[in-house]
């Protein structure tokens, strides 16, 4: 069985608009770098460098990423980034 203290990823729902507040600086490792699709939709990325793009992702595809800015158009997206831990041993998110 497993606790919160031993869990090392936090997901983020992407829904309309997100931004770095809600995405990560792109600077420390609680930074969204992976965008998982959950149902068939486009979304808009643009990474920390680079040009913005759509993406037509189909369910259960993934794509490797640091974003700075993404709008859902539709589908349903998940944001993957490292669980940080503020205090030793802490479950705080």
């Amino acid at each position: 069985m497993a606790f919160t203290t031993n869990a090392n990823y936090h997901v983020i729902t992407l829904s309309g608009t997100k931004t770095l507040g809600n995405l990560g600086n792109g600077i420390t490792a609680s930074t969204v770098h992976q965008i998982y699709c959950l149902e068939t939709g486009v979304i808009n990325i643009t990474p920390m460098m680079g040009e913005a793009f759509n993406w037509s992702a189909t369910t259960n595809s993934s794509l490797d990423i640091v974003p700075s800015h993404t709008i859902v158009s539709s589908g349903s997206f998940i944001g993957i980034k490292a669980k940080f831990f503020p205090l030793q041993n802490s479950n705080l998110i």
